[in-house]
């Protein structure tokens, strides 16, 4: 569809197969093990696989990683009555990938922000 009818935007690499979509992603079985494979070794081999790469920018943002720490440290208190839920949110946050972590701090900021103690 996009080659018959904006054949313009054919000529940009699509963001997860690194090729423009002048080429069929579908037909031949080989060609979609070859495609696949292909994707699986830029994934591997490229830091900006994804459009939001949060996982290397966090890795590499010294700035970032303290601010996420900063704020998580400042924000856990809301949970010190919920043991539970602030064990599994210490863990997410110590273990877990960059958007993890922000899942847990936009959980104490929204509890911070209502002013609402997590009770047991």
């Amino acid at each position: 569809m996009i080659n018959r009818y904006i054949p313009d935007f054919a000529k940009y690499k699509w963001e997860r197969y690194k090729i423009p979509p002048k080429y069929p992603l579908y037909g031949m079985r080989s060609y979609g093990f070859l495609l696949s494979f292909y994707v699986k070794l830029v994934s591997k081999l490229s830091p900006y696989y994804s459009m939001n790469p949060f996982d290397y920018w966090y890795k590499r943002n010294i700035v970032l990683r303290k601010g996420l720490a900063i704020t998580f440290k400042n924000n856990i208190d809301v949970l010190k009555e919920c043991d539970m839920l602030r064990d599994d949110c210490k863990r997410l946050f110590e273990e877990g990938n960059f958007l993890e972590k922000t899942v847990v701090i936009t959980l104490l900021k929204a509890l911070n922000i209502l002013r609402i103690s997590v009770a047991r």
